[in-house]
């Protein structure tokens, strides 16, 4: 592909119409997730009171210090509730999600020099990256990462060296995965063993992981302490994909596709071998680790794809040869900034656009109802309540209601965890399970198992129900 003189500026690109059609797109309800409620919680102490914090959401925990380290995209999602509310979230969220898939094809376009190969591995990790399209500061380590993955992709300039640690430094305070930018490091350190300078930015990116309000103290927080990692193996995100479901079909498709473009292809250096088994073994263990495996594996993939035959001929070839001269000059940028300040800036102003949006969260999945009645009832303050309406829960109450467990899985792990999913999942021993949370009342789906069979123990009635949500109180309250 030839390289010509650069376009106007107003010409967009690909990357431009890849990142209007996500943002726009994208802009919905459904990235209000579980844990969206307690990051903005916590987003909104850090503001009044800094990153440090005293859990204040359970009743189980309740006095525990937090060192949270997620307090920047924590603060970022209360500014944007405070701009524009529930829509400010789903704007912030569809922007960063485009913005990842804008920036990535940029950078497979560089990389494979073959840009309609490069949209077809970006639309491919698109996919995936939408299984956490979700209104979280995870959602913020996208754009980190194919920045991150840029800096070690070709040679190691000087700029490069210094942006690592800076980089890693600016992750570790939006989530734990900063981890990601001193590992991607020592990858590219493998290719350049005698580049002291190369070496001295990995040291010092290892050392910007504890570049935070509480030094290095925050990884132990991070690490699951000996006996908890058998508490999360209920919970979805951790658990291994399952392909009957629908969702999983854009990821089964890209390790598909990730295996069959290795083979007969170039062969690859020990490291770059290793870090492709890595990247399809995380995604294959954990739902939460495919998205940054497509990033990370990304611009191999497309490397793979476009050193076949069939990428430079028929069809693809030709089509290929109108496209990838335009591309390779093209100017990308000033439509995707010029679009996510509108976006950013007007979200108040959109909801007509996108009323579902500026809906919030709608009744059909959260238990607003459930909650109206709750206050009129006068119910007591602990409650046993759904995990993935917790948080949410004692957030819309301001402090009304405090919840048993909610996403802090690192908080609760351990005996609290085990009984809540004991409870939750009537497994052996449930009652007294329950009996142990000391709930004045329970908050759960109409269709759970919990709602149908706890009435029938003798020690809880319904005092409520919807289509949605069902409340049960002690017997004899």
């Amino acid at each position: 592909m030839t390289h010509g003189p650069p376009g106007p500026w107003w010409r967009p690109g690909v990357a431009d119409v890849v990142f209007a059609i996500a943002a726009l797109t994208q802009i919905g309800p459904r990235v209000l997730s579980t844990d969206t409620p307690w990051h903005l919680w916590a987003g909104e102490q850090t503001l009044a009171h800094g990153p440090g914090m005293i859990e204040a959401l359970s009743y189980t925990r309740a006095g525990t210090p937090w060192r949270n380290v997620e307090w920047l995209g924590e603060v970022l999602l209360q500014l944007a509730w405070r701009h524009a509310g529930a829509l400010g979230l789903c704007v912030l969220a569809a922007v960063t999600f485009a913005l990842a898939l804008a920036a990535l094809d940029r950078l497979l376009v560089r990389g494979a020099r073959h840009a309609t190969l490069a949209l077809i591995v970006t639309l491919l990790a698109a996919g995936v990256l939408g299984l956490h399209l979700l209104a979280r500061p995870l959602l913020f380590t996208f754009p980190l990462l194919v920045l991150a993955r840029a800096l070690v992709t070709g040679p190691m300039t000087d700029a490069k060296r210094i942006a690592l640690p800076l980089v890693t430094a600016v992750w570790v305070n939006v989530h734990p995965t900063a981890f990601l930018v001193p590992v991607l490091g020592l990858w590219a350190l493998a290719d350049h063993a005698r580049d002291r300078r190369t070496a001295l930015a990995v040291a010092l990116s290892v050392l910007a992981l504890g570049a935070t309000p509480w030094g290095f103290g925050w990884l132990k927080d991070a690490l699951p302490a000996r006996g908890e990692a058998g508490s999360y193996a209920w919970i979805d995100e951790w658990r291994r994909p399952d392909f009957r479901q629908v969702r999983f079909f854009p990821l089964l498709l890209w390790i598909a596709v990730t295996v069959l473009a290795r083979i007969r292809a170039r062969p690859l250096p020990p490291a770059t071998w290793l870090l492709g088994a890595v990247c399809v073994a995380a995604a294959l263990v954990s739902g939460r680790a495919a998205p940054l495996a497509a990033i990370v594996w990304a611009p191999e993939l497309a490397r793979d794809l476009a050193e076949r035959d069939w990428a430079r001929g028929g069809p693809l070839g030709a089509f290929e040869h109108w496209l990838g001269p335009r591309e390779l000059a093209a100017r990308t940028g000033a439509w995707i900034a010029a679009l996510a300040l509108a976006l950013l800036l007007f979200a108040p102003g959109l909801g007509g656009a996108f009323p579902r949006a500026a809906a919030g969260f709608p009744d059909n999945t959260w238990p607003n109802r459930a909650l109206a009645e709750a206050d009129r009832l006068q119910l007591g303050r602990d409650v046993f309540c759904e995990y993935g309406w917790s948080a949410y829960v004692a957030w819309a109450s301001r402090g009304r209601y405090r919840v048993y467990v909610y996403g802090r899985t690192g908080l609760f792990a351990g005996p609290v965890l085990d009984d809540y999913a004991r409870a939750a999942h009537l497994e052996p021993g449930w009652e007294d399970a329950l009996d142990r949370t000391r709930a004045q009342w329970i908050l759960v789906r109409r269709r759970t198992r919990l709602a149908r069979v706890a009435p029938l123990s003798g020690r809880w009635r319904i005092a409520y129900a919807d289509p949605t949500a069902i409340i049960l109180v002690r017997a004899g309250s």
